[in-house]
């Protein structure tokens, strides 16, 4: 018998999220992600930030950003303790959700070494729509992945 998956509470993240944010963004391999670039994305009207918490504090965090009709997932990060939960997937949903409102598309890339992540967008609807060779700097490929609009479904 498995025991059900911890939720998280989703909220919005506030300027003072930024120290908890740089902190989380040492367990991901996204270069340029600092406390100044998340102060910098809460500050954006385009963008969105979410933090997935819970009793023990901040677990994980998502970042997207709108732009002409589209929204790109910029940052995603789950704290190893809080891997295997279901807390990136809320994120995820999080972001499907501000797109559903705003009906726009939504686009990332993640490594092509990235298995956990690409099962991941994969389980959420997204598929894969292009790769950018030595798109990182030690050279890995970029997989490029959008999650089609519900109309774009049934057309």
């Amino acid at each position: 018998m498995s025991l059900p998956l911890a939720r998280f509470a989703l909220a919005s993240a506030a300027p003072a999220d930024a120290v908890v944010l740089g902190r989380l963004a040492v367990h991901g391999r996204a270069a340029g992600w600092d406390e100044e670039a998340f102060e910098r994305e809460i500050a954006r009207s385009t963008s969105r930030v979410w933090l997935g918490k819970r009793a023990e504090g901040v677990a994980g965090a998502i970042v997207a950003s709108e732009a002409a009709g589209q929204i790109e997932l910029l940052w995603l990060a789950v704290d190893p303790a809080a891997r295997r939960q279901g807390l990136a997937r809320q994120l995820v949903g999080a972001v499907l959700a501000w797109a559903a409102e705003r009906d726009a598309e939504v686009q990332l890339e993640v490594r092509a070494s990235n298995a956990a992540a690409l099962a991941l967008y994969h389980g959420e609807g997204f598929v894969v729509v292009g790769r950018r060779p030595r798109y990182y700097a030690d050279g890995e490929d970029a997989v490029l992945l959008d999650h089609l609009r519900p109309r774009e479904i049934l057309s």
